[in-house]
This record gives C-alpha cells, sequence and structure tokens, in this order.
C-alpha cells in the first residue's frame, strides 16, 4: 500500500479516531506500506504520535519503507 505522507497527515489529524483506528489495524495487516515524501515540512506531535502507533501496529508484521526527498542534514532540522 503506497501512501504520500501529506495524505497520511490528513488521515491521522481527522478528527474521527474510530477510523484511525480501523485505518491502523488495516496498516497493521498489510505486508508492505510504502511512505512517499515523508516530512517535506515541520510535521505536528499528533502527527509523530499516530505514525508512532501505526509503526507499532506494523511491528513484526510486514515492511515499512519510508522516502524523503530530503537529504540527511535537512531532514535533521525538520524532525527536531
Amino acid at each position: 500500500m503506497f501512501f504520500r505522507m501529506n495524505e497520511l497527515m490528513v488521515l491521522i489529524e481527522t478528527k474521527d479516531k474510530s477510523a484511525l483506528a480501523r485505518f491502523t489495524d488495516k496498516l497493521g495487516r498489510i505486508r508492505l506500506v510504502i511512505i512517499d515524501d515523508y516530512i517535506l515540512t515541520k510535521i505536528s506531535d499528533s502527527v509523530v504520535a499516530g505514525l508512532n502507533e501505526i509503526a507499532d501496529a506494523r511491528y513484526g508484521i510486514g515492511s515499512t519503507i519510508i522516502t524523503s526527498q530530503l537529504k540527511k542534514k535537512a531532514l535533521k532540522s525538520v524532525i527536531d
């Protein structure tokens, strides 16, 4: 399953928490998830928490590929 980071951010920040829980559950059953354009802009704490929930749901289940156009130095400044 392929996602652009901005699409994933919208899903994570949804007000419907039960829909987010179902979505996270669904991602936990998929063998491969690709997240493209990772952190082209600063992300909120709620998005970070949502990404952590997704990672936890996927732990030991399948692979996750994260891509970014940013160089390593630029990634550091966006994450910090």
